[in-house]
């Protein structure tokens, strides 16, 4: 990236971990205390940082709102100190200005921007930071733009510039079939041929114009957005029919529920009877009580409510609302609702929660779903407190009526067609957590029912983390593409026809339940009074599922090719300061695949590191029948742990045995040799 004369900052440092309370809420928005222990610290979240700065040279690092131990991460002198320790000489700043909280002591910790000019002045003028103090953040601002050429070669926007090209489009597609994971192929479903197969019906929101590319804060909006049901389509060409059919609430909010179809509780005319308060909690008496023609929050809903102030930060005031109608379906069916907006809600359908939101940052959306009986009518109950919201105030109700028709239209569809694609996804971003495995709203029904009455059913998931599959024994293949971006149909129509073997791996354990895993008790996360306990230590991802023998639904690094493959002769020695592996890999099945060879460590038991560790790995693409001899080198450092005795790096003497496989959980090879420092 920096070799384009910008600069790349890396963040957010450090242990920005959960989002749930990261900046905290009104008054004064002091985030989330996250209790790390020093050597998880040092062995699971700074690494990712350090060789960011040691190898890539990053020349920007942007600190985190929460605190660390007790200290905010942008005030955290030591955390900040470590940076410099790894070579960093380039600037450091705030995740917006009021992730600082104590500008001087941000100043002093080494963050290089910490609010106007004035602040600084004021400093300067009281005495609490020198000239020399100002001199070096100007040399830590400065020193990247001389050191990357930035300052010789300025790069000036083009609003001319076309930034779509035909190279951006195969580079984006290429990212989508190698990164997309293939977690289940049975009865040879996938990759679809046009030999056997003469029809294929696609089905889901996500497969239209909804398909995942990106939330609201980084999308880039492209000149064309490659949609999958029309790559889909069009990769089939004449000799297969194939239908689309838009069934699902889907993954945007839905059309706003409107005033004409409900009563309110008090008042007249149509609408809901909204009572807003000056408290978070809708404590006190409402300041304005009124008839509001929908929940449609763009900005204080209310002038009762005080003074807005528009900023790019926390809200200057704590409000909080509820809105109450009566709602009479005219016909019987399934119901979708949607909360979109920002801060803590809940919709209620006859006193049961429907769908809430969270303590979010930003923006998110959250679905539920009902069965109503025509002409019986319904209390509907929307509460919101704005407290965790930033950047102002947003919420808005959405609704979505029966529509048994597309169902039943997609059903007949899937019954006839030879093969069933359904596209299922989730909407994640900055400033909300997850807060269930299962995918929103009814997403899941849709793939029970399209399985079964195609047992030939793929589904293919734009997830951006471990979803729940209880539909799992009931499909022939699954294909994970994540957030798949602007080239999300031509590159998955290209993986589900074979054009391009699923190069993925997983990242991540896709857990069997919510109870596997580490921080499964609240005091581990969310948090209990905004103290979240990493407890789980370095245990954490597939080492707790390995420490303690749980079997996850998938486990880390695993995916699946459309080819198959063999390993033999696997090498290990010492060359100096680093261990040499070798291992042959051969394509033994029909077909060009991709295949990612993982090296796992188990250290020395005095070490008292998890079962297992990913070393290193090397992926590579191979013809039928090719064979190719892997190398892979690990540095000694990399096998050392950190001593929270001596609060240094140890390498511990011993045999060290290295195990290389396809997965976390499938390791085929192994070879131990005995290191000593």
């Amino acid at each position: 990236m920096q070799r384009g004369n910008v600069i790349a900052m890396i963040k957010h440092f450090a242990g920005n971990n959960q989002d749930w309370e990261r900046v905290g809420h009104f008054p004064d928005f002091t985030g989330v205390n996250e209790i790390i222990p020093e050597r998880a610290l040092h062995e699971i979240y700074y690494p990712g940082f350090r060789e960011a700065i040691e190898t890539g040279g990053a020349a920007g690092v942007m600190c985190a709102y929460n605190q660390i131990n007790g200290t905010f991460a942008c005030n955290h002198a030591k955390v900040l100190g470590e940076l410099h320790k790894w070579g960093f000489s380039g600037a450091i700043t705030p995740d917006a200005v009021f992730a600082l909280h104590d500008p001087l002591l941000a100043a002093k910790a080494g963050v290089t921007y910490i609010g106007s000019a004035q602040t600084l002045h004021d400093m300067l003028a009281k005495g609490q930071l020198t000239e020399a103090d100002v001199d070096q953040m100007l040399y830590a601002a400065l020193f990247p733009i001389f050191k990357l050429g930035i300052y010789d070669s300025p790069a000036p926007g083009n609003s001319a510039a076309r930034v779509t090209t035909s190279e951006h489009v195969a580079l984006a597609r290429a990212i989508v079939e190698e990164g997309s994971v293939l977690l289940k192929n049975e009865k040879q479903v996938l990759p679809i041929s046009p030999g056997k197969v003469k029809s294929i019906a696609v089905i889901g929101m996500v497969a239209g114009p909804q398909a995942v590319f990106g939330e609201e804060g980084p999308t880039v909006h492209v000149e064309k957005l490659s949609v999958p049901a029309e790559a889909i389509e069009q990769r089939a060409g004449s000799s297969i029919k194939v239908s689309y059919h838009e069934v699902g609430i889907g993954i945007r909010p839905l059309p706003l529920l409107k005033g004409e179809l409900l009563t309110p509780t008090e008042g007249s005319g149509h609408g809901f009877t909204a009572a807003y308060y000056r408290s978070s909690d809708l404590s006190g008496k409402p300041v304005v009580t009124r008839v509001d023609a929908g929940v449609d929050v763009n900005g204080l809903p209310a002038a009762e409510l005080g003074p807005e102030v528009r900023s790019f930060g926390p809200p200057k005031l704590s409000w909080s609302a509820r809105w109450s109608a009566t709602l009479t379906p005219s016909v019987s069916g399934e119901y979708g609702f949607s909360l979109d907006g920002a801060g803590s809600s809940r919709l209620l359908v006859d006193g049961k929660v429907i769908a809430q939101l969270q303590k979010v940052n930003f923006k998110s959306t959250s679905f539920g779903l009902i069965h109503l009986k025509a002409g019986t009518s319904v209390s509907i109950v929307v509460e919101h407190s704005n407290d965790d919201s930033v950047l102002g105030s947003f919420l808005h109700v959405g609704f979505d009526p029966p529509h048994e028709d597309k169902w039943n239209a997609a059903l007949e569809a899937a019954r006839s067609a030879d093969v069933a694609v359904v596209f299922a996804g989730e909407q994640l971003g900055e400033g909300m957590d997850k807060t269930s495995l299962n995918l929103p709203g009814n997403q899941n029904e849709l793939i029970d029912a399209v399985a079964a009455v195609n047992s030939r059913t793929v589904v293919v998931l734009n997830t951006s983390t471990p979803v729940a599959m209880p539909w799992l024994n009931k499909v022939a293949s699954v294909l994970e593409s994540w957030y798949p971006g602007q080239e999300s149909g031509e590159g998955i129509a290209s993986v589900l026809f074979g054009d391009a073997d699923p190069g993925g791996r997983l990242p991540v354990t896709f857990p069997a339940s919510p109870d596997q895993g580490p921080a499964t008790k609240s005091q581990n996360y969310p948090g209990v009074d905004g103290v979240a306990r990493y407890d789980e230590g370095i245990f954490v991802g597939y080492r707790w599922y390995d420490q303690h023998q749980q079997q996850p639904l998938f486990p880390f690094g695993y995916g699946l090719s459309y080819t198959t493959f063999e390993y033999s002769d696997l090498h290990v020695s010492r060359e100096r300061n680093n261990v040499s592996l070798s291992v042959a890999v051969t394509n033994t099945g029909a077909r060009k695949g991709s295949e990612v060879v993982q090296v796992y460590v188990t250290e020395p038991e005095n070490a008292s590191e998890p079962p297992l560790q990913l070393k290193g790995f090397e992926k590579l693409s191979l013809s039928p029948g090719q064979r190719k001899t892997v190398s892979v080198q690990i540095p000694l450092n990399r096998l050392s742990v950190w001593s929270d005795k001596e609060h240094a790096w140890k390498l511990w003497s011993g045999a060290y045995n290295f195990k290389v496989g396809t997965s976390s959980r499938r390791l085929l090879l192994e070879s131990s040799l005995q290191i000593t420092p």
